[in-house]
């Protein structure tokens, strides 16, 4: 007699259908509703019949077709926000998702860093590049609302600007001689050219030109009422600008309002004033009275110099 084990431990069946009771080595009948007793409980025999061990059952493997990379166009792209980076095949948006078009795969930020043809990249600057055309440079960003993982790019900023030139002196003062007659000796630490430089603003409606933290600086700095008063290191640090982005800040304008006006002066629009004239000296004024009064057929001779007094 062959037994087959089944799914009831100590339970099996013979050859010819029928259960038994290993451990008793006793046939266990059915009862008419096909039901066997084992231990207390009832089992349908038939279940126990039809049982296959999992190791007799043949495991078939399900060949499944390879998942197809999804071909995502450059419109597609596109429409989603995505842009071309200066990076082969990269595409990123003003969020910091990226996308590489040649692998066809969707890139994730990994402590501020994209991946891309093997070679990481710091996602705030990358973004900075594309969106604010601001090139990639050495430097520190910084995160305008203090979240470190919003990468929108109007909450992106390097910490220190790039360095703007100082405006040449020479196109300073002739920018001011457009609309002033200043005095010949005028030079860019002269106490009136701020003066000067905050009524050729007024003039040409420069306040209106221009918005931003830098520019509210720059029209503080030239206030007319601040120009005897507040110097750049005080107008600094009541708007919370370091000296070096202060500085920046008014250069950047300052040679923005130099430009536009040495551009109508090329144009035509504007012409350059004569120097003021110097006030004549003593010798002078004595000389031009010599002058008159000798036109006037006066006899009168006027000295120029004091009349040196003899020692006894």
């Amino acid at each position: 007699m062959e037994l087959t084990n089944t799914s009831v431990k100590g339970l099996c069946i013979t050859n010819e259908g029928k259960a038994w009771h290993k451990s008793a080595k006793r046939e266990i009948k059915a009862t008419n509703s096909g039901k066997i007793r084992f231990n207390g409980k009832l089992y349908p025999l038939q279940k126990l019949i039809d049982f296959k061990p999992l190791c007799l059952i043949k495991k078939t493997k399900v060949k499944t077709a390879p998942t197809k990379k999804k071909n995502i166009s450059i419109r597609e792209l596109q429409k989603q926000g995505f842009k071309k980076t200066k990076i082969v095949s990269l595409y990123i948006t003003n969020s910091g998702k990226g996308y590489n078009i040649a692998t066809k795969k969707s890139l994730s930020i990994v402590s501020g860093k994209i991946i891309a043809n093997g070679k990481a990249y710091n996602v705030s600057k990358l973004i900075l590049e594309t969106f604010c055309k601001i090139p990639v440079r050495s430097g520190q960003i910084i995160f305008k609302n203090g979240n470190d993982k919003d990468f929108y790019f109007e909450n992106l900023d390097y910490k220190n600007t790039i360095k703007q030139p100082t405006p040449n002196e020479s196109d300073l003062i002739q920018c001011v001689r457009l609309y002033f007659e200043v005095d010949k000796k005028t030079n860019k630490r002269s106490d009136l050219l701020r003066f000067y430089i905050s009524e050729v603003i007024k003039y040409r409606s420069f306040a209106t030109k221009y918005t931003g933290k830098d520019f509210a600086l720059f029209l503080e700095y030239y206030k007319t009422e601040n120009y005897l008063t507040d110097n750049r290191n005080q107008v600094f640090e009541k708007l919370g600008f370091s000296i070096a982005n202060g500085n920046n800040a008014i250069n950047k304008y300052l040679n923005l309002l130099i430009n536009e006006c040495l551009k109508d002066f090329e144009k035509g629009v504007l012409t350059q004033k004569e120097f003021l004239k110097p006030k004549p000296t003593k010798t002078q004024m004595l000389k031009q009275a010599q002058k008159t009064a000798n036109e006037m057929g006066l006899t009168v001779k006027i000295p120029l110099r004091k009349p040196a007094i003899k020692k006894l």
